[in-house]
């Protein structure tokens, strides 16, 4: 039986959190895996550092600084990680997410901001500015909502009523004296509303009703704020059903959450001396759009009075996916497929391709509406009108889409000599609103090793899934939980120890990939290593 194998998964942006790297830093931290036994690096992908890379030209600044002092040292990252890692005999993957080629964060539109950091691309909520600048471009041929439900006058419609639906008919502590409104045409800055309003509270149908009435709002953007914010969420109800907004003749006025405002979305990243490294001399008003947020005591659900105490609303829809292209098109597999190259050219010894990727949406399912989409379900099906798609049958076509680009890029990998790991994520079937068909690439042979992302060691029952299909062929799986927001201490020492020694003596699977380097260690200037969480380390070390 093959030996059990030990990998580290390198996030590298995770790590320039500590400050650059030059060549020997490079070397030790990846010396101080390689000294517990691990033999194999998966390195995420990311992209060229030549010009404006990927996080260069964006104000998260303990970052992006790290970054370009790192790329001034050892030129881009990809090469110079294999470099290190083969002179330790170590094999190094690089990990590739299709998906993940830019973020929804935004300024304001208009705003001063957009001028020095913008990256010509827009979302609902503003000009966005964390991303691949060489995607920009292509952003027409980024996943595409649906549009037949979305009236053609939208732009020109003025919110006059909101109603909020609880779930039952139990009493709510909001009174007109909690409600403030405020409006916005740049979700940048926020005026109180001024215009008519009138709140009345009923219950309807056995569930409680909050009216906002006789409004006059033909802003683009709105906040509802109160003074609440814990978690008491006296008026709640799923997203679907907890607010409508209507218009002056009293039509739906199509509309999207905003969960969570800019200022908390990046509360966290905070300097130790306090100084923002995010924004540092700009305003962070206005709020994230299509985006989810633990903001309600209950998942699913959302509260208007919430611990959060604001729930906003843009007019509209989120048309595409901030940073994520559409397997729909051939251009897009060329232009991932030129990255796949770029990862070969570096030296790799293999590619891991990754499904999960940074993006989010509150509804995946109105998603993955292209051209090419509708006019193969025209073909297939012999129906072109969206609102009448049967879902299944649309994601079917997505899925194939997807699985010729993966056919592709095990081509080309291969055609070099090197080896194709695919991402497994068996804890769900459904992702972005896709169906992952693993199977299907484990029985076309797309498959020479697989990542079970998410996966402990020696989960036996979701082993029991894969197997059957991995086994006879001889593909050897790899576990990579998620450690990143594990506390240290004997419990995870124990857990993951209890796993590694079961994973290694049990025979079904190949080896783990510690998810991720930053997470774990740090590489002071003395180049020695600093074991953040050394109870990782203890367990790995336990291995022999």
């Amino acid at each position: 039986m093959p030996a059990y194998r030990l990998s580290v998964c390198v996030d590298f942006y995770d790590d320039l959190l500590t400050g650059p790297f030059d060549q020997p830093r490079l070397h030790a931290l990846l010396r101080a895996f390689r000294e517990v036994g691990m033999t194999r690096v998966y390195w995420i992908y990311t992209h060229r550092q030549e010009g404006a890379g990927y996080l260069q030209c964006t104000p998260f600044a303990r970052i992006a600084e790290n970054a370009r002092a790192t790329y001034n040292r050892i030129g881009d990252f990809l090469p110079a990680a294999v470099r290190a890692a083969h002179d330790l005999g170590m094999e190094i993957y690089a990990v590739y997410k299709p998906f993940d080629l830019a973020h929804n964060d935004t300024f304001p539109f208009g705003s001063p901001a957009v001028a020095r950091y913008g990256m010509g691309m827009q979302s609902l909520s503003g000009e966005m500015f964390c991303g691949l600048r060489s995607m920009v471009p292509l952003a027409h041929l980024r996943m595409k909502r649906r549009t037949d439900d979305l009236p053609a006058d939208l732009d020109r419609r003025v919110v006059r009523r909101i109603r909020f639906t609880g779930l039952d008919a139990a009493p709510t502590r909001l009174r007109p004296e909690h409600l403030r409104l405020a409006v916005s045409r740049d979700n940048g800055a926020y005026a109180p509303y001024a215009g008519p309003l009138q709140v009345m509270d009923s219950v309807e149908n056995g569930r409680r009703v909050l009216t906002l009435d006789g409004l006059r709002i033909p802003e683009p953007f709105f906040v509802l704020e109160t003074p609440f914010r814990d978690n008491a969420a006296t008026l709640r109800n799923t997203l679907v059903d907890l607010a409508q907004v209507y218009d002056e003749e009293g039509r739906p006025v199509p509309f999207t959450y905003g969960l969570i405002s800019r200022a908390d979305r990046y509360s966290h990243d905070v300097a130790a001396d306090g100084r923002l490294d995010l924004w540092s001399e700009l305003s962070r008003d206005g709020y994230c759009f299509n985006l989810p947020d633990f903001h309600a005591p209950e998942r699913p659900h959302i509260a208007l009075d919430n611990r959060r105490g604001y729930l906003a609303f843009a007019r509209g829809k989120e048309m595409y996916i901030a940073g994520a292209l559409a397997p729909a098109y051939d251009a897009v597999h060329d232009f991932w497929l030129s990255h796949v190259r770029e990862c070969l050219d570096a030296g790799v010894d293999g590619v891991d391709l990754r499904d999960a990727q940074h993006n989010r949406s509150l509804v995946w399912e109105d998603y993955g509406f292209e051209s090419p989409v509708i006019e193969e379900y025209l073909r297939r099906h012999g129906e072109s009108d969206p609102a009448r798609f049967d879902r299944e049958k649309q994601v079917e076509i997505l899925s194939d889409r997807y699985t010729d680009f993966y056919a592709k890029a095990a081509r080309l990998i291969r055609s070099r000599g090197k080896r194709v790991q695919l991402h497994v994520n068996l804890l769900s079937r459904r992702y972005m609103g896709l169906k992952w068909d693993w199977e299907r690439w484990i029985r076309e042979g797309l498959a020479d090793e697989i990542t079970l992302k998410s996966l402990w060691p020696a989960d036996e029952p979701r082993l029991d899934r894969i197997c059957p299909h991995t086994a006879p062929r001889g593909i050897p799986l790899h576990s990579c939980p998620w450690l990143v927001d594990q506390k240290g201490g004997p419990e995870l020492r124990q857990r993951l120890g209890d796993g590694l020694h079961a994973a290694a003596s049990g025979g079904r699977e190949s080896g783990f990939i510690l998810y991720e380097s930053g997470y774990v260690v740090e590489i002071g200037p003395d180049l020695r290593p600093r074991f953040v969480v050394p109870e990782v380390f203890d367990a790995l070390r336990a291995m022999g």
